[in-house]
């Protein structure tokens, strides 16, 4: 019988004294890209205070990054922002209309014909299919009319 190959680049879990290591690695590693991630959107803000447009880009900017990692967030994050981001509830950020929709906080120009919505879409569709593609243990199963 084959034993498992342990993933790549990930070392081994073998005691708990090198778990609770991994693991607080693993914690300063998330709370310094959260504190980094702050500062930036900060600055950001800070450097854009009167339009909110960079701002918004950087939401979808990190929508898209978290799709990428992991494309159940994505999913998520589409049916969130589609759910309370209409134009009843919020008419700023309209996450299903264009970005050449001129009340939007989106707003680039009259020509562009892409919403947040299609752009998180595409970019979980392109996440899942590249993660399926990676993944050595997932199969396409073909199944014809009669089941078999």
């Amino acid at each position: 019988m084959q034993q498992p190959r342990p993933s790549v680049g990930i070392p081994r879990i073998v005691d708990v004294d090198r778990q609770i290591a991994n693991d607080e690695m693993r914690w300063r590693g998330f709370y310094a890209a959260l504190m980094i991630g702050a500062l930036v959107f900060g600055l950001l803000a800070y450097t854009s205070a009167p339009k909110a447009l960079p701002i918004a880009f950087l939401l979808l900017f990190m929508a898209c990054a978290a799709a990428f990692l992991r494309p159940t967030i994505g999913v998520y994050l589409i049916v969130f922002w589609t759910l309370v981001g209409d134009g009843a509830t919020m008419p700023w950020w309209p996450f299903t209309k264009n970005m050449s929709s001129a009340e939007s906080i989106m707003y680039v120009n009259d020509q562009l014909f892409l919403n947040p919505l299609e752009v998180l879409l595409g970019a979980t569709i392109v996440a899942w299919l590249l993660h399926r593609l990676v993944d050595p243990t997932w199969h396409f199963w073909r199944v014809g009319c009669s089941g078999r």
